[in-house]
């Protein structure tokens, strides 16, 4: 409507003439920017206002201040978990296991929202599978086929990280034995 447009010009003529005045140059709303630089193997979750904006990756970007801030910084290389644990077999033995596992963040942003912790949520999650196959398994089996061992745990855990934005690279098991 033409009133409306006049008064924002009568406001915006008002604004470039106090600044003037004031001895400096005219002021210009939302021109200030931050500037920041997410450093290489590094993803940072930008929130606006309390909620997801967008992810920056690797690179330089710009944030309005106030508005926008960097609420999350996750490196993206791959991270290492060790397990030792004891679960119960098919036949009711006691088996100790060891194993390392490697994992990384695929999507920030899923990481950042849907687990509280991803290294804690993989590690649960790897055990968790574990010992799930080592209770389907009798003692001589877990014995004879530790790479089938590791091939299920990895797939059933692969699923379960895809839900929190990771991905399990390899699980590994450095021993099994009765305890």
């Amino acid at each position: 409507s033409a009133p409306a447009a006049a008064q924002a010009s009568r406001l915006r003529a008002w604004r470039r003439d106090a600044a003037t005045a004031a001895g400096g140059t005219p002021a210009l709303p939302y021109t200030r920017c931050m500037f920041t630089r997410v450093p290489e193997d590094m993803a940072y979750v930008v929130e606006r206002l309390g909620r997801y904006h967008r992810t920056f990756t690797s690179g330089s970007h710009f944030l309005t201040p106030v508005v926008d801030r960097v609420a999350f910084r996750h490196s993206l290389l791959p991270k290492r978990g060790d397990i030792a644990d004891t679960a119960i077999s098919y036949d009711n033995l006691p088996v100790r296991i060891t194993s390392t596992f490697r994992w990384r963040i695929v999507d920030a942003r899923k990481a950042s929202y849907e687990a509280a912790s991803v290294d804690e949520y993989m590690t649960g999650v790897v055990r968790t599978r574990q010992r799930e196959w080592l209770g389907r398994h009798a003692w001589n089996d877990i014995r004879e086929t530790t790479r089938q061992l590791e091939a299920d745990v990895a797939r059933a855990a692969g699923e379960d990280a895809a839900r929190v934005g990771a991905e399990l690279v390899d699980v590994s098991v450095a021993s099994v034995e009765r305890a």
